[in-house]
C-alpha cells in the first residue's frame, strides 16, 4: 500500500506542475567547508573531497558503496551487497557518521549500512575525514559523508533504467506559495546476485526513496527551511553456517530469509541576520528513525532527536556573508534511544566555539573546542585545528589538521543482545581518536588539475573489542594506532581527462597485528575521453586492492589475507537531445571473482541503461 501511495504522490505531483515556469532561485548548497562559520567562500578543510555532480552524472544510477570506493582514505566491505561498511583512515565502520542532507542517516548510536542506497536521487557526495566531532558530535571520530541530494530550483528530471538495477523515479523543483519545493523519488530494485557464490537463488534488493526540500527566504534575510526523508528497503540474503569448516560451507544458499528496513527523518532549520548583517543566527532541530525486522520479526529500531542553536559574528566590519575574521558559538543537545535499551535512553548537551581568519584562498586558519556533557559518561572535550598556508607565488598549499573525536559505546554493546548470545558491558567507557595530518596541494591556474598529497597518524584510545570467551565487549588498555598517506589528483589533456588515488594504510591491534578489512594498498584511477557533443562521455576505471586481511569464521578462526584483486568498469554517457541523455554502465567487464570479506562473493559482470529526460 505504501508503495502505491508512493507512485500516485509522484505521479500527481509530476503533471500537476510540469507546465510552470523555471525558477531562478536556486537552494543553496550545502558544503563542507570544515569550519562552523556560515557562508565562507574559503574552505578550511585540508581533508576534504567532493564526488562531484558532473562525476555522478557520467556514472549514472550506481551505488554510493561504489562511489565511495574511489575515496581515499577510504576502505569498503561488504558482506553481501545489503551489508556495507565504511572506513576511513583505518577506523572501525561505526567511526564513521553517514549524513543525508546533513542529517543523521540513522539517527540513533547505530552504524549505518548504505545496502542498496544508490545515486538514483543523489547531486554529489562531500566528505571530511578524520575527527569531526566538534562538528558533528560522537560517531564521527573517523570522519563524516555527506551525501546531497538533487536540489535543484531550474529543471525538473525523470529518469527510468533497466538491466541489473531496474529503476524509475525523478524529481520535481517548483515554488509553491512563494516556497522553494523540491521533491525527489525513485523506485529501484537490483536484481541481485547469490551471496554464496554458488549461482543458487539471487539475493535481491528493492529500495523505495523520497526526498522533499522547503526552502523560503524574505526579503530581510529571514530563512526557514524543512527537508524530510523516507525509504522503504526489503533485501534477501544467506545463511551463515557457525559450524562450517571451511570456506564453501560457511555462506549457504538461502531462499526464505529476508528482511525489511524503513528510515526517515524531518529536519526544521531557521536563520536570521542582526547589527547590519554582520550577526548571524541559526535554530535547527531534527528527529531521525531507524527500523529493520529480519523474517518478519522486529530486531531493532532506534530515534534521535537532536537540537542546536547557533550564533556567528563578523569581527572585520563586513557582513558575515564577506567577512574573512568569524568566530562562531554553539550550543545544543540530544536524546536517542534503541529497542535494546529497556528504556535506560541516552541523551546529552554540549557547547562549543570556533575562530575562523582568512587571509587568502590558501592562507586560513580555523581553531574550535566543545565540550559535552551525556547522561551515561563522564563529560568530554574536543578541539580541532585546521590551516592552510600558501607556499609564495606558487600554486602549492601547505595543508596541517589535527584535532580529536570521540565514539560512544552501543546500546548492544553495553545492554548485549540476547538473540545473538552477547553479554553487555556496562561499564564501558567511549572510545578516543587524536588524530594529525599534514600535506601539500598542487593545482594549475585557471584548471581544475590538482595533486594533493597528505600524511595521516591516528591513535584510538579505549578501542572497544568483542571478547570471545566471554562473548562480551571489553575496552583496549593500550592504543592503537593507523597511520598512512593518501594521494589524489587530476589531470585534463584536451578531451581526456585522468584522475585516480591511492591510499596507503597500516592499521594496527594491540598487539601489533594488522587491523582485518582495511588493506594495506588501494588505488582507483579512471580516464574519461570526450569524443563529440552528442557522445559526450566515455570513462573506463579501475580499482586495485592489495594486502587485505580478514577473519575466516570457520576451522580455527584465522585471520588471512584475502586475495589480491583490479575491477575495471566502462561507463558510456550520450546526450540524445538538449534534454534527453542515456547512460550505459558496464560494472566488472572482465567478470572478476573477488572477494572483500571471506566468504562473500562478490558481484560478476552486469550492467544496466539509463534514460534520463529533463524538462
Amino acid at each position: 500500500m505504501k508503495r502505491l501511495l508512493f507512485l500516485v504522490c509522484f505521479f500527481v505531483f509530476a503533471t500537476s506542475k510540469s507546465h510552470a515556469q523555471p525558477l531562478e532561485i536556486q537552494l543553496d548548497e550545502l558544503v563542507f567547508t570544515g569550519s562552523m562559520a556560515p557562508d565562507i567562500t574559503t574552505p578550511v578543510a585540508a581533508n576534504s573531497f567532493v564526488i562531484p555532480q558532473k562525476t555522478i552524472e557520467k556514472r549514472g544510477n550506481l551505488s554510493i558503496a561504489d562511489l565511495l570506493r574511489e575515496v581515499p582514505g577510504f576502505a569498503v566491505s561488504s558482506a553481501g551487497a545489503n551489508n556495507t561498511q565504511i572506513r576511513i583512515r583505518g577506523g572501525e565502520g561505526n567511526h564513521t557518521l553517514i549524513l543525508i542532507d546533513g542529517v543523521e542517516a540513522r539517527g540513533g548510536d547505530g552504524e549505518y549500512f548504505l545496502s542498496g542506497l544508490t545515486a538514483a536521487s543523489v547531486d554529489r557526495i562531500e566528505v571530511l575525514r578524520g575527527p569531526q566531532t566538534l562538528f558533528h558530535g560522537a560517531g564521527a571520530s573517523s570522519g563524516v559523508i555527506n551525501i546531497i541530494t538533487k536540489q535543484s530550483m531550474r529543471e525538473n528530471s525523470a529518469f527510468v533504467q533497466a538491466g541489473s538495477t531496474q529503476a524509475i523515479g525523478g524529481t520535481i523543483s517548483q515554488r509553491l506559495l512563494g516556497i522553494d519545493t523540491n521533491l525527489s523519488l525513485s523506485k529501484e530494485k537490483d536484481t541481485g546476485y547469490d551471496f554464496s557464490g554458488s549461482d543458487g537463488e539471487k539475493d535481491t534488493i528493492e529500495r523505495d526513496s523520497l526526498y522533499l526540500t522547503t526552502n523560503m527566504i524574505t526579503d530581510n534575510g529571514f530563512e526557514i527551511g524543512m527537508k524530510a526523508r523516507y525509504a522503504e528497503e526489503h533485501y534477501k540474503f544467506d545463511e551463515e553456517n557457525q559450524l562450517a569448516t571451511n570456506m564453501a560451507g560457511y555462506v549457504v544458499d538461502n531462499a526464505t530469509l529476508f528482511a525489511d528496513r524503513d528510515e526517515g527523518g524531518i529536519a526544521l532549520s531557521t536563520s536570521w541576520y542582526t547589527a547590519e548583517q554582520r550577526t548571524r543566527h541559526e535554530v535547527s532541530a531534527a528527529t531521525t528513525h531507524y527500523a529493520e525486522k529480519q523474517n518478519g520479526a522486529k530486531s531493532t529500531r532506534e530515534d534521535g532527536v537532536k537540537g542546536s542553536y547557533s550564533i556567528s559574528h563578523a569581527l572585520d566590519d563586513q557582513t558575515i556573508k564577506d567577512s574573512d575574521k568569524i568566530v562562531t558559538a554553539a550550543l545544543g543537545g540530544y536524546r536517542d534511544k534503541n529497542s535494546l535499551s529497556g528504556g535506560n535512553n541516552r541523551s546529552g548537551q554540549y557547547v562549543a566555539g570556533e575562530f575562523y581568519q582568512a587571509w587568502s584562498q590558501k592562507d586560513i586558519f580555523s581553531v574550535g573546542i566543545k565540550h559535552a556533557t551525556h547522561s551515561k559518561f563522564k563529560s568530554s572535550t574536543d578541539w580541532k585545528l585546521s590551516s592552510s598556508k600558501g607556499l609564495g607565488q606558487s600554486n602549492a598549499a601547505i595543508l596541517f589538521d589535527a584535532g580529536t573525536g570521540v565514539t560512544h559505546p552501543s546500546y548492544s554493546e553495553i545492554n548485549g543482545n540476547a538473540s545473538w548470545g552477547i553479554t553487555g558491558n556496562e561499564n564501558l567507557v567511549p572510545e578516543q581518536n587524536n588524530s594529525l595530518s599534514i600535506g601539500v596541494k598542487f593545482s594549475r591556474d585557471k584548471t581544475a588539475d590538482y595533486l594533493r598529497v597528505v600524511g595521516f597518524n591516528e591513535l584510538l584510545k579505549n578501542e572497544i573489542v568483542y571478547v570471545s570467551s566471554g562473548a562480551t565487549y571489553a575496552n583496549e588498555t593500550s592504543t592503537s594506532r593507523r597511520r598512512g598517506v593518501e594521494i589524489d589528483g587530476s589531470v585534463a589533456l584536451g578531451p581526456t581527462v585522468i584522475s585516480g588515488a591511492y591510499t596507503y594504510l597500516i592499521a594496527k591491534n594491540k598487539d601489533g597485528t594488522i587491523e582485518v578489512r582495511r588493506p594495506r594498498h588501494s588505488a582507483t584511477a579512471s580516464i574519461s575521453y570526450t569524443p563529440s557533443a552528442y557522445l559526450s562521455d566515455i570513462t573506463l576505471s579501475a580499482r586495485h586492492t592489495r594486502d587485505n586481511l580478514d577473519t575466516q569464521f570457520w576451522g580455527s578462526y584465522a585471520t588471512k589475507k584475502l586475495p589480491n584483486y583490479t575491477v575495471f568498469n566502462l561507463t558510456s554517457r550520450a546526450d540524445l537531445t538538449d534534454s534527453v541523455s542515456a547512460v550505459l554502465e558496464i560494472n566488472n567487464i572482465t567478470d572478476k571473482s573477488y572477494q572483500d570479506v571471506w566468504g562473500f562473493a562478490s558481484r560478476g559482470r552486469s550492467g544496466w541503461l539509463k534514460i534520463e529526460t529533463k524538462f
